[in-house]
């Protein structure tokens, strides 16, 4: 995706939202072997490889089917839900870029698993339920700066 500007919080979640969806209904991947003269033709390719794929006579195109096609990265789907899951877990905006960065599949849960057994850490070592955390912990800030 390249927005003509930033994408907030919301647009953020929104694109997270959209991509599980299209992994959950299993959009079809295809991918097929072209010459330069036919890359031109494709309708969702972003722009003509670059760097060591330039000299390439012939590049296979990985087709997710009416999202998107790219040059292939070397990972071989039948469908997009393979991947299962993805989640946005940061993005951070340097000038006119936006980088956002994502797990997927078994890392999802991986990084659930840790989440909720910091968080129990946390529980327990502030006397308080997750929902009280942020209150929690700006009250014992507070409190230690009238120290």
């Amino acid at each position: 995706i390249q927005p003509k500007e930033l994408l907030n919080i919301q647009q953020i979640n929104r694109l997270e939202y959209e991509i599980n969806k299209e992994i959950r209904a299993g959009t079809i991947i295809s991918s097929k072997i072209y010459n330069k003269q036919e890359l031109n033709s494709l309708s969702y390719l972003r722009g003509l490889p670059k760097g060591a794929a330039e000299n390439l006579l012939e590049l296979r195109i990985v087709d997710i089917i009416g999202l998107d096609q790219n040059p292939c990265g070397g990972t071989h789907l039948k469908s997009l839900n393979e991947i299962q899951l993805l989640k946005i877990v940061s993005f951070e905006n340097d000038k006119n870029i936006q980088k956002l960065k994502f797990i997927s599949g078994n890392r999802v849960l991986n990084y659930l698993s840790s989440t909720i057994a910091r968080e129990t850490q946390l529980s327990q070592l502030i006397s308080a339920p997750p929902d009280q955390h942020i209150d929690t912990i700006n009250k014992l800030y507070n409190d230690k700066k009238l120290l």
